[in-house]
């Protein structure tokens, strides 16, 4: 049976190794530290869930802004209600952010490691935002495959690489996306 930690409806804080953790109500921050498939809810509140050192991380927001932090695995970020943050480490994640204007992070140095899928980008409403240590490069979006491509030196003559994709035929512009540190 896995190792589970349920919250209260107060703010809770736990880092361990569980492989289930849920929160209810309340501001929580849930950390699992188990290297193995892990699933962690957050309920109502503005939580921070991190997959951290999991080899797959399965991530539900529920109400409120919550960030979700995925692991290096291939892992399934949903937001849900309110203002959320999906930042996507490594692998090959599926992200979801739901209603309210939402944030899709990548990091440059984890492109490499794997296509994401965004379910739901809304243009005008989400953003998609890339962490580069540089903070320089651009994001471009190909209308007809849905690829999101992320060229850290658009003036070497080299093209950019594909880090996540999104349903073909989208608006997309410079106010939808950016880089940050």
């Amino acid at each position: 049976m896995p190792k589970k930690f349920i919250g209260t409806k107060r703010s809770d804080d736990y880092e361990g190794n569980a492989s289930v953790l849920i929160g209810k109500a309340g501001d929580d921050f849930l950390d699992s530290e188990n290297h193995g498939e892990v699933w962690i809810w957050g309920g109502g509140g503005d939580d921070v869930l991190w997959g951290d050192d999991a080899s797959g991380a399965h991530l539900f927001g529920g109400r409120g802004r919550d960030t979700l932090l995925g692991s290096m695995g291939d892992d399934i970020l949903k937001g849900g209600k309110g203002r959320d943050t999906l930042e996507s480490y490594g692998g090959a994640d599926i992200v979801k952010g739901g209603k309210g204007a939402d944030r899709f992070v990548f990091w440059e140095s984890d492109i490499a490691s794997g296509v994401d899928t965004i379910r739901d980008f809304k243009h005008g409403v989400d953003k998609i935002l890339v962490r580069s240590p540089s903070y320089e490069g651009v994001v471009t979006y190909d209308e007809a495959t849905g690829d999101l491509y992320f060229d850290a030196d658009p003036g070497d003559g080299v093209s950019g690489q594909v880090f996540a994709t999104m349903k073909a035929g989208l608006s997309f512009d410079n106010d939808d996306w950016g880089v940050i540190g």
